[in-house]
């Protein structure tokens, strides 16, 4: 596909006011002990085979809808299950579990609902009974999506929504108490990372560098001053913890190679591992210059990788 002249400068200008912004805000790369050449998909299906995620050391799936777990231990892949922290799906019998007093509004555009996460009835929903099934069924740990959606509520309504972001660093902290040899991966949640970052092993980076616009379906880059706000924060939260890890989720035109490049190059300069892929997650894409005879970091470097199972949690 031949790219779009506008797309080509907006590229090139991304990457020379990036270099600025990151001189100005000295949010220069850290240096860290993670491998390069790791590698990590999200997948939300199930028809995909194992083999389809032979190169990948860590995979994040649906808690629900997923391949057969038993295939992708066979590959040695750190298997991480999706929990949604603030909403509940849109359909799920749980709605009806709770009573309406818990339920804030309906996402715009998910149609998902979102919920009070200061109530003591659903933080023990999670804890007791979401997460223990998620790893009943064979995950390694868990990947804590929509806590955003609960922080937005305390900006937009302060008084009335005072709580929320302790209540969500609580949730953390108390799953990394009950479960305290799981991975523990947490998505964005930026302003929450400097009271849960000893907490987390790996910060998911969603949308950091791009943007899709989801009733346009399209997909541009964020302005450079926000990327550089992004690193600000994510470094904030390294300075906390020095092994946090950073994973980025882009979303992209996957007919854009040059574009799918970019983003690949530029989040690894800053230490991180990327990922690129379409916004509903239902197809696993691979990196057009992934060396195929180099093994994933899992199986190169097993003993000596950062997040190894019990190592940094007592």
């Amino acid at each position: 596909m031949q790219q779009d002249v506008a797309k080509r400068g907006e590229l090139r200008c991304l990457f020379a006011g990036v270099s600025l912004a990151l001189a100005a805000s000295a949010c220069a790369p850290l240096e860290r002990a993670f491998d390069p050449h790791e590698r990590f998909a999200v997948y939300y299906d199930q028809s995909a085979p194992a083999d389809a995620f032979a190169r990948f050391d860590t995979v994040v799936l649906d808690g629900d809808v997923h391949p057969d777990l038993n295939s992708l231990k066979d590959n040695q892949q750190q298997l991480i299950g999706y929990i949604s922290v603030g909403e509940i799906k849109a359909g799920s019998p749980v709605e009806q579990r709770f009573d309406d007093d818990m339920k804030i509004s309906t996402h715009p555009y998910w149609k998902s609902t979102l919920v009070d996460i200061r109530r003591n009835e659903w933080q023990e929903y999670l804890l007791s009974e979401e997460i223990p099934a998620l790893l009943a069924k064979g995950f390694d740990g868990v990947m804590l999506d929509t806590i955003d959606s609960a922080l937005y509520q305390e900006v937009l309504e302060p008084k009335r929504y005072a709580g929320m972001k302790d209540a969500a660093a609580q949730i953390v902290k108390q799953i990394r108490s009950r479960y305290p040899h799981i991975t523990i991966m947490v998505n964005r949640a930026f302003d929450l990372m400097p009271l849960i970052a000893a907490d987390t092993d790996i910060l998911l980076a969603e949308s950091t560098l791009s943007h899709y616009d989801l009733s346009e379906k399209r997909a541009s880059f964020a302005p450079d001053e926000d990327y550089a706000q992004y690193l600000a924060k994510i470094r904030a939260a390294q300075g906390v913890s020095e092994r946090l890890k950073v994973y980025t989720l882009d979303y992209w035109d996957m007919n854009d190679p040059e574009g799918i490049s970019k983003i690949y190059e530029l989040q690894r300069k800053q230490g991180f591992v990327p990922y690129v892929a379409t916004p509903d997650l239902r197809v696993i894409y691979h990196e057009s210059k992934i060396d195929l005879n180099t093994a994933p970091a899992f199986r190169r470097a097993a003993d000596s990788r950062n997040y190894e199972k019990g190592s940094h949690h007592a």
